[in-house]
């Protein structure tokens, strides 16, 4: 037991030792740490080898499309059409809120000058004008309810006779 616990102290102890000797050797590299050290000069080569000034398929085809004249009609004419959106949006959302006229018609319609409370009598007469016209209405609706009861009767023994 003793000789199993004394190799395991040996092998802490080589291996804290080992982890020391690591963050030694990490902090003696070079300035750039954790930067990944690529050979790119081939590439950086190549590069310098096709920036020569080849014509692109749109120069040779448009040649006039990248020249300062184009590009100043193209501003140009962006400004033109962002200056006619910005009067099209204008006119489309143009809002005309009229609020104080609108509070002064509901004013003028609650609050009259020349308003007078109504009696209760005249109340009363409108109500009795209302109640008789309502009994009219249900009087003439009986009548012509009968004269079609009478009607439909008056057919249905027509026929009789006839398919008899």
């Amino acid at each position: 037991m003793m000789k199993v616990q004394k190799k395991l102290a040996k092998l802490i102890l080589l291996f804290s030792i080992s982890l020391l000797m690591l963050q030694t050797s990490v902090d003696a590299s070079p300035a750039n740490n954790g930067q990944l050290q690529l050979e790119i000069d081939r590439i950086i080569e190549s590069e310098k080898e096709q920036t020569q000034t080849d014509k692109t398929e749109l120069e040779k085809r448009f040649p006039t499309l990248f020249s300062e004249q184009t590009q100043s009609t193209i501003n140009t004419e962006e400004k033109q059409n962002k200056a006619s959106m910005e009067r099209l949006q204008q006119t489309l959302f143009r809002t005309e809120t009229e609020t104080n006229k609108t509070i002064r018609n509901v004013r003028e319609g609650l609050f009259e000058e020349d308003y007078s409370a109504a009696s209760v009598q005249s109340q009363m007469d409108k109500t009795d004008d209302k109640e008789s016209t309502n009994a009219m209405n249900s009087i003439m609706l009986i009548v012509f309810t009968g004269l079609a009861c009478l009607l439909c009767v008056g057919l249905y023994f027509m026929m009789r006779r006839m398919l008899s």
